[in-house]
């Protein structure tokens, strides 16, 4: 389906939307439009993170392993309980 034809429908469908809905389905629109805008323009600076484990120790990455669901924030971070 072409780009046009696409549109038109998605706008047939919004034209079936009750009016007291509108506001929510503007939100949805529009987030959804901001999280595309924003993740297409992410990737670069992702990417220079790829690989920054290849430096890492065995040993010094064991240690980190061990940092589990079982283990409370407070630990980690070298809090009193």
């Amino acid at each position: 389906m072409d780009s046009s034809k696409l549109r038109e429908r998605v706008l047939n469908e919004i034209n079936l939307i009750p009016e007291d809905k509108l506001a929510q389905l503007y939100d949805f629109i529009h987030h959804f439009r901001l999280g595309i805008e924003g993740s297409s323009g992410n990737t670069p600076a992702i990417m220079q993170f790829a690989g920054c484990w290849d430096d890492m120790s065995e040993e010094m990455f064991a240690e980190f392993a061990l940092i589990d669901c079982h283990t409370s924030p407070a630990s980690i971070l070298g809090e009193a309980k």
